[in-house]
């Protein structure tokens, strides 16, 4: 009877600490997967800030182009033609 008695209470203890077990594992399981979407998160934001920073990148570049033709034009023009030029825009 003191060995079913031993077992018994040996088998409780082994269920006890396997579900002890399980759930520090669905715990950190749960801690990984938060810390996963917030990666995500992350990286969406750093994603949309590149993009943007693309965008803007091309706009400089586009207006940077335009103002190297109009100083290309300049520089071909006359003192006269560049003052007038400045009045009129």
């Amino acid at each position: 009877m003191k060995t079913f008695i031993a077992i018994v209470l040996a088998l409780v203890l082994i269920c006890l600490i396997l579900i002890l077990i399980i759930k520090s594992q669905r715990a950190e399981k749960k801690k990984l997967k938060d810390q996963i979407e917030d990666y995500k998160a992350e990286y969406f934001e750093l994603t949309n800030r590149f993009e943007k920073l693309l965008e803007e990148n091309e706009i400089e570049k586009k207006h940077n182009k335009e103002l190297a033709k109009k100083l290309a034009d300049i520089s071909c023009m006359s003192i006269d033609d560049v003052l007038q030029q400045l009045q009129n825009d």
